[in-house]
């Protein structure tokens, strides 16, 4: 009877010692992924600089490309004035010439060199990353090329 509890006793402990292996094994994979990705994450912040102007900044630590930057009245407006940006090294900025003064939200959808997506958004200076893209997509003919934006778009392309 003792050696019989004694092996279930062995049984269990060796199957405990396997279950908090696997545990360990799977947490570090996770954690691994997870700075494999945030190594190269850009992370796009929008910055009211000293000129009275907004700029685009990429913080992070990757670039960031595919960048669409759209505006947004208030809250219950659509998304509006598309427009599509290079791609921003790190520490890499871009003034945003063609967003007026007033703009209180602002947009950005991009991706990383693997293709995954983010959005940044800042509203009254409020500024918030996202993994995913949260802002709509325009059809591409819809979407401005920086070097053609001076000042906002009269007639505005706007999408919930």
């Amino acid at each position: 009877m003792r050696e019989s509890l004694r092996k279930r006793v062995e049984l269990l402990l060796s199957i405990l010692a396997l279950v908090v292996a696997v545990v360990s094994f799977t947490m570090s994979f996770m954690q691994s992924q997870n700075a494999a990705v945030t190594g190269v994450m850009p992370v796009l912040g929008f910055v009211y600089d000293e000129d009275g102007r907004w700029v685009l900044q990429n913080l992070g630590n990757g670039p960031a490309m595919n960048i669409v930057v759209a505006i947004r009245q208030n809250d219950t407006a659509g998304w509006c004035d598309p427009v599509r940006l290079p791609p921003l090294a790190q520490d890499g900025k871009l003034a945003l010439r063609w967003v007026g003064l007033d703009v209180r939200w602002l947009g950005a959808s991009y991706t990383d060199v693997e293709g995954r997506k983010y959005t940044a958004t800042c509203v009254n200076d409020l500024s918030v990353s996202h993994r995913g893209q949260l802002l709509p997509t325009w059809p591409e003919a819809d979407i401005a090329k920086h070097w053609d934006r001076v000042e906002p778009a009269p007639d505005r392309q706007c999408r919930q």
